[in-house]
């Protein structure tokens, strides 16, 4: 084998690997057309979240309520079940908060404005002020 011929050899792999990156490599509007998608199947996630618990979160709450309350009455550990009660009723408002929060967050970045709770709060005051004028 010649020298030159493995010259040629070694040059071949560097030249396919550049290929590959370059093919793999996305442009911007790829990239920003692919977040976009990630984004809306987020929000879509957690919109479904925040409708669930937003229902059973609620319900769940007001089934603890009553059977921490019958535990209480009914047992001699009154403090341990009112902390235990006390303990779930956090932790379901966190969950809840949370799926707002994300919710709220990844609607922010797909529609550049104030979220559906605030905008229409916004409106009215806009529709005030120009009947006042």
């Amino acid at each position: 084998m010649k020298l030159s011929d493995k010259n040629e050899i070694e040059t071949l792999p560097a030249e396919n690997t550049a290929q590959k990156e370059s093919s793999t490599k996305l442009s911007q509007s790829e990239t920003e057309h692919r977040t976009f998608l990630m984004v809306s199947e987020k929000l879509r996630e957690y919109e479904r979240k925040r409708l669930s618990y937003r229902k059973y979160g609620t319900l769940f709450i007001i089934c603890s309520a009553l059977v921490f309350l019958a535990l209480m009455f009914s047992q001699d550990l009154k403090v341990l079940f009112l902390i235990l009660w006390i303990v779930t009723i956090v932790f379901c408002v966190a969950l809840m908060l949370r799926a707002d929060y994300m919710y709220d967050m990844y609607y922010h970045m797909i529609h550049f404005e104030e979220s559906p709770q605030h905008g229409h709060e916004e409106k009215e005051q806009e529709n005030d002020t120009k009947e006042e004028k």
